[in-house]
């Protein structure tokens, strides 16, 4: 078989005038991606770096845009719902003229930009943990088992579940789950209440993982600090339903359903071409896109990532490889789509080979 050259990775994009390809944030960076050859397939592969935002028509970047944690999330959350922010900016994106000294299109444009450094780092922390896979799977396996234990211990202990038949998604498994303060008894399980909240399904004849309900806020076991976060969670519903399971197919998408939260709305807003109406009918971005990386940063998505890079070898060795928002009427969902890497060469002991993206 001839040998394949790798190309190197293109310079770091001026912000100023982003290049059409983006690359690596930092020389340091690249280095640590390279070192082995899993890492330097991901590299290859993926590319990867952070990308700005590029239309002309929207309004300039905010200077120091706030970071998108939980305190920001909650203070936007109240001036999109109380303020009318979202109407009105949903006025401004309809006559293409956003103005530049408006604070509603200032606020959201912040939290987009904030989004999007916030979403580059969870997309650098899903290439590593990818080519470290790669790179030596059982050391990957290894590394993570006394987390892995603790985690199911946890679950066991602070969440009570009911698994059914799921009536909106047909063929699915559903499973709702609520946490606990206190330990239960699984000889007799504390009743759920009224809206559990992880409430989610499992399509095992397709891979598809459906999440129409997840409120971390609600989990008195985060609450008292004794919880999981919701990727966890919904890790552990997975491995509670599959169980018992003839062939299930590998996870191949995520489907973050009816999408209420407000801060992912509006980096939807901003996301979306300019010659549409707000997350109206459905749109797809890759890795290269800023739009990917902005949605990458928003809790809707970043749940996605946090439950690959945490199960990279349990899930296959996969990476997202496009986020799509699909808005039909009330219908608004963001997909989350994985693509498994095939690694064509030995693990860390022969220090040979290349991989590439499966169809």
């Amino acid at each position: 078989m001839a040998a394949v050259r790798h190309r190197p990775p293109a310079p770091l994009p001026d912000h100023a005038a982003p290049p059409a390809r983006a690359a690596p944030a930092s020389a340091e960076g690249v280095l640590a991606l390279q070192r082995t050859a899993g890492n330097r397939a991901v590299a290859e592969l993926l590319g990867g770096g952070l990308a700005v935002q590029r239309a002309k028509t929207r309004a300039p970047n905010v200077p120091n845009p706030k970071p998108a944690n939980s305190k920001e999330n909650a203070e936007l959350q109240m001036r999109v719902t109380l303020g009318g922010m979202a109407d009105e900016f949903q006025k401004l994106y309809a006559r293409k003229k956003p103005q530049d000294n408006n604070e509603g299109f200032q606020w959201l444009k912040a939290y987009y930009d904030a989004a999007v450094v916030k979403g580059d780092k969870i997309w650098k922390a899903q290439m590593a943990a990818l080519g470290s896979y790669l790179d030596d799977p059982a050391e990957f396996t290894r590394s993570r088992q006394a987390e892995r234990v603790a985690n199911a211990h946890a679950f066991a202990t602070h969440y009570a579940s009911v698994v059914s038949d799921s009536a909106r998604f047909p063929g699915a498994t559903a499973i709702s789950s609520s946490g606990f303060a206190n330990a239960v008894n699984p000889a007799a399980p504390p009743a759920l209440g009224q809206d559990p909240p992880y409430q989610n399904a499992f399509d095992f004849g397709t891979g598809a993982v459906h999440a129409p309900h997840e409120y971390a806020t609600k989990d008195a076991a985060r609450l008292a600090g004794v919880g999981l976060k919701n990727s966890e969670v919904i890790w552990q519903q997975y491995q509670m339903t599959v169980q018992g399971v003839n062939s299930p197919a590998p996870i191949s998408k995520f489907v973050s359903t009816d999408v209420v939260n407000e801060p992912t709305k509006a980096v939807l807003l901003i996301a979306y071409d300019d010659d549409v109406a707000p997350w109206h009918g459905q749109r797809e971005w890759g890795p290269k896109d800023p739009e990917f990386k902005a949605l990458l940063g928003t809790p809707n998505v970043g749940a996605a990532a946090y439950m690959l890079i945490d199960h990279m070898d349990e899930m296959g060795g996969m990476t997202i490889s496009r986020i799509r928002a699909v808005a039909n009427g009330a219908d608004r969902n963001i997909e989350i789509i994985y693509r498994r890497v095939e690694p064509l060469f030995e693990p860390r002991e022969s220090r040979a080979g290349q991989a590439s993206l499966s169809s």
